[in-house]
């Protein structure tokens, strides 16, 4: 997460990290959902409240231009599975006002979706990434 996220600064300290049952954000082809995506949970923490996903899409081998597009599908859907978690929960509670905004949303207007952050591995050995690079 340093490394990728803070450029190398020492922002996120292990001893700040505390263990979250993986089940809760696993979106792999078990959900049914995805069939032809593959991710894989390999981390969950929560720090400073917040939950630190670290998402190995694939462990790529060759250059692949089209990641960002994979990274993006991958990502969406994640926050979809979100939403979908909170729209259900408000349907089973009935707790939106029927024609309101939020109700519409199927989410209310003060909740937030946990960050959905994918970090691609590049073990090439013939050449280096020359694909689209964070920040670019």
């Amino acid at each position: 997460m340093n490394g990728a996220l803070f450029r190398g600064e020492q922002v996120v300290k292990a001893c700040d990290l505390e263990p979250v049952d993986a089940r809760l954000v696993y979106l792999g082809k078990e959900s049914g959902e995805r069939k032809n995506v593959k991710a894989i949970v390999d981390k969950v923490r929560m720090w400073k409240g917040s939950l630190v996903h670290i998402l190995i899409v694939e462990h790529q081998a060759h250059v692949d231009y089209h990641m960002v597009l994979r990274n993006m599908l991958s990502e969406s859907l994640g926050y979809h599975k979100q939403w979908k978690q909170k729209k259900e929960s408000h349907e089973n509670k009935k707790d939106l006002k029927t024609g309101s905004d939020e109700f519409f949303s199927g989410m209310g207007k003060d909740e937030k979706f946990m960050p959905v952050i994918t970090l691609v591995v590049y073990c090439g050995m013939e050449r280096s990434w020359d694909g689209a690079l964070w920040p670019g």
